[in-house]
């Protein structure tokens, strides 16, 4: 909660935070930043570090899918990933 504060989300509100993107990785050539936080993956909410793991093992078959992530100085954003 404290760290989702910092990055200026609510401590409450439900997704995984961005804490560090790998330079060079699809979710950074994506436009993944530190401090997004990720609240669905393909309109199935996100509510921890192992159900978006488990989710991109799933679509990682498929080679594609879509974020909705929230982020405090824009909103939220869709993010496609291939």
């Amino acid at each position: 909660p404290e760290t989702a504060r910092r990055f200026g989300h609510k401590e409450d509100e439900k997704g995984v935070l961005v804490m560090a993107v790998k330079p060079g990785s699809k979710a950074d050539e994506a436009g993944i930043l530190p401090g997004d936080l990720i609240k669905e993956i393909n309109k199935k909410p996100v509510e921890s570090t192992q159900n978006l793991r488990a989710e991109v093992g799933k679509a990682a078959d498929g080679g594609n899918f879509t974020l909705l992530v929230k982020r405090p100085t824009e909103g939220f954003v869709v993010i496609k990933i291939s």
